[in-house]
């Protein structure tokens, strides 16, 4: 079980406790108390520089929050995420990686607004796709949407560390609140809980496809739409190397979902009209044979 291994921080950062929403009347006037917004953080960092994350989270979001943390060891993330989903009592539910950081003040309050200003959404993430086909790499495929700012650590000739900071345009910025997709990156993954009863597959093992399968299921029988926003800027320390558990997850995706794939800008294609309008079932469309990826053998050393 999660819920012993779960911790909110509360008493290490001295958090207040937020109300539940409720509404109080009166003769003169109605109040209604709003939920904070769940944060939930699966990490292997250590106790100081996840109390240090929390504290950046509180610090920005400018919105009640709930932090909800988990020390991982190693277990998938969508067991963590569902273990957790089971015990967070507010609506509003934001998945992070341990290893972001919320450029402009307000991400939360953003948050919430985007929520109740579209409410036929009920996944939003800061980048994804319209389209998704075999080669499960939403980031390659020409309708994406999204901007993440990338940071690399580096040093100098003295021995003096720091790090660069550049933008990850997979768009430029989206027009209005929100840009329909049908598939999010896990990064940033913000969900209404009113509006998508699904949980996390369980199939999916280690910290892959975790939120590509969550979003396709979704996409596939139609609970809610999708949205990827450019109102909130964060900046990811993580380039990412694709594992062998990558290839693992893709070939379960790829199998679970064959009746509605290839999508190409939100449309369900055959097989036969994927090849001929979004070229996928093509080798050279693969994100390996184009060199966008780098993988991680077994033994720990990159080809």
């Amino acid at each position: 079980m999660l819920e012993a291994e779960i911790d909110t921080l509360e008493e290490e950062l001295n958090v207040e406790q937020q109300p539940q929403k409720k509404e109080i009347s009166s003769k003169d006037k109605q109040i209604t108390l709003i939920d904070p917004i769940a944060v939930v953080i699966s990490s292997r960092n250590d106790a100081t520089a996840n109390a240090e994350f929390i504290r950046h989270l509180q610090q920005t979001a400018l919105f009640p929050i709930k932090p909800y943390f988990y020390q991982n060891n190693g277990i998938a993330l969508t067991q963590v995420y569902n273990g957790i989903l089971e015990q967070v009592k507010e609506d509003r539910v934001v998945f992070v990686h341990d290893d972001i950081e919320f450029i402009s003040a307000g991400w939360a309050r953003t948050l919430w607004k985007l929520f109740e200003n579209n409410k036929e959404y009920g996944i939003i993430g800061v980048a994804g796709s319209r389209d998704f086909d075999e080669s499960g790499a939403w980031w390659i495929y020409k309708n994406k949407y999204g901007q993440v700012y990338h940071r690399k650590d580096v040093q100098d000739k003295n021995g003096n560390k720091g790090y660069v900071t550049f933008l990850t345009k997979f768009s430029e910025e989206i027009e209005g609140d929100l840009e329909e997709v049908c598939v999010i990156d896990g990064l940033f993954m913000a969900i209404d809980r009113t509006r998508t009863n699904m949980y996390f597959d369980n199939n999916v093992g280690g910290f892959n496809f975790y939120d590509i399968n969550l979003c396709l299921d979704n996409f596939a029988n139609k609970v809610t739409k999708i949205g990827v926003t450019t109102k909130i800027k964060l900046a990811h320390r993580g380039l990412g190397v694709i594992k062998p558990e990558w290839f693992v997850n893709r070939k379960f995706t790829l199998e679970k979902f064959s009746k509605i794939l290839p999508i190409s800008n939100l449309e369900c294609l055959t097989p036969t009209e994927g090849k001929a309008n979004v070229e996928i079932f093509k080798k050279e469309n693969d994100p390996l044979e184009k060199g966008l990826i780098k993988v991680m053998t077994n033994d720990g050393s990159k080809k």
